[in-house]
């Protein structure tokens, strides 16, 4: 029960004085986090936007002449491979 009482005290210093405690930095950090995260996840987006907007011209042409999937498959594999790469170097750092 004493520690449920010091963290109600302890709140109410931080809203009595918000910006004189060591919260600030924090809250600066959390949205420095929160912009760098957005613009990654709208440059992904946009990415993955284009990526569709080629497919359907990509499509079509090899729908039209089937040769043309011999290098769309060997692109296909070969970002497979560059990803399971870049995946499991990192999955290995975690796990050690």
């Amino acid at each position: 029960m004493k520690h449920y009482q010091n963290t109600v005290v302890r709140a109410r210093d931080v809203l009595a004085a918000p910006f004189s405690s060591n919260l600030l930095p924090l809250i600066i950090q959390g949205i420095i986090v929160g912009l760098v995260t957005g613009l990654i996840v709208s440059i992904f987006r946009w990415i993955i936007d284009q990526t569709l907007k080629l497919l359907t011209i990509i499509y079509p042409l090899m729908a039209a002449n089937w040769l043309l999937l011999i290098p769309y498959l060997a692109l296909t594999i070969i970002i497979i491979f560059v990803l399971g790469k870049i995946l499991k170097g990192h999955w290995i750092e975690v796990n050690i």
